[in-house]
């Protein structure tokens, strides 16, 4: 009865402090982050790790149990589920409840690193993949035009994918669909069998030319210089010019260099070309690039798709003639609706509020 009473008698003051209320509120509003999912925690980790052509028994004593045994070391864990298919081998570390999902995810990768020396050469890199629920593209457009898959693929791969990159809240950026463009050596098998020299030379020679490594340091009065000898191939014309072989001169064959050296020219030849297409996208009917963008955890959905809207404009004014950037997936346009729906029943029960109490009390006071 006590507000009834202040309300009755001090309108005044009531109308300041539901003013005050009111622009409190609003002012807390602006500072509300806005997602579709709630911020939840799960202490899961997997590590997934590509071993191409690799058989299922070959990924379980390969990949998989080293790195079962390096994270069975790390404390908190409640279990390890491992999964070896064909080419791909899966390690999943379920922790008890109330670990820090971020600190066992920084915990595996430090263990998986420690072992990745012991991975065969030609699998991946292990990649860390933590549960989070927030961790699905904001933003998901398609790269289209009359240009070449590959010059589309470039295009979006050192141009846009920078771009999007640099906008405040971005996590990550994702590229599929197109061809990716590759240095190509064809081996000649019947020049590998006259000069006598092994495949597996080639690929040696090949490791060793294409390597950048520290060479140590050198001091000058108070400065001191680090050193790297740079050896990883520019052009063509270097990996041509990679010697495979160097054998006695008087035991070179005819077309053979005379001073024994066998170089990468004489047994094959390499040129540019196209990565295999195991995946192809279509928007539209006509193929395209698929560009996705994750946020990091802790910005505002509705902010970061409102600033990718604007770099896609401007993107759009300097891509080459034809070419367009087309948003198919908007994750924040859900959020707005939803948001517009709540303010809309908020505004309708102030509304259908104070005309009740208007018809109670017969006064505008």
């Amino acid at each position: 009865m006590g507000l009834t009473r202040l309300a009755l008698r001090r309108p005044l003051t009531m109308l300041m402090i539901i003013l005050a209320l009111v622009v409190m509120g609003y002012r807390a509003y602006t500072f509300l982050q806005l997602d579709r999912f709630p911020a939840v925690n799960f202490p899961f980790v997997a590590v997934v790790t590509v071993f191409p052509g690799a058989s299922p028994e070959d990924v379980e004593k390969l990949v998989v149990k080293p790195i079962e045994d390096a994270v069975a070391t790390i404390s908190g864990i409640d279990e390890i589920n491992s999964q070896a298919t064909e080419g791909i081998g899966t390690v999943t570390i379920a922790f008890v409840e109330g670990t820090d999902g971020n600190a066992a995810a920084i915990d595996v990768e430090r263990q998986v690193s420690g072992v990745k020396g012991e991975l065969p050469d030609e699998a991946q890199d292990p990649t860390i993949i933590k549960a989070d629920l927030n961790a699905i593209p904001v933003l998901v457009m398609t790269l289209s035009g009359p240009q070449s898959q590959d010059a589309l693929f470039d295009l979006a791969e050192n141009t846009l994918k920078a771009r999007f990159q640099a906008v405040p809240g971005v996590a990550s950026v994702s590229i599929s669909g197109g061809r990716e463009r590759e240095v190509q050596i064809n081996v000649d098998p019947a020049k590998l069998s006259a000069y006598g020299v092994s495949l597996g030379a080639v690929q040696q020679a090949l490791a060793a030319n294409n390597i950048t490594f520290p060479a140590g340091s050198i001091e000058e009065g108070r400065q001191k210089l680090s050193i790297r000898s740079v050896g990883e191939f520019s052009n063509l014309k270097e990996i041509e010019d990679v010697v495979v072989s160097n054998r006695d001169k008087d035991s070179a064959q005819p077309g053979q260099d005379r001073g024994g050296y066998v170089y990468l020219r004489d047994i094959a030849t390499v040129s540019y070309g196209l990565k295999d297409q195991n995946s192809k996208l279509r928007y539209n009917g006509q193929e395209a690039i698929s560009i996705s963008t994750i946020k990091s955890s802790d910005s505002n959905t509705v902010e970061v798709v409102d600033n990718l809207n604007k770099v896609i404009e401007e993107i759009n004014q300097e891509l080459p003639t034809g070419a367009k950037l087309t948003i198919v997936n908007d994750n924040a346009s859900f959020i707005k609706d939803a948001v517009a729906a709540v303010l809309e029943d908020l505004v309708l029960a102030i509304l259908i509020c104070g005309l009740v109490m208007l018809v109670f009390l017969h006064t505008i006071r």
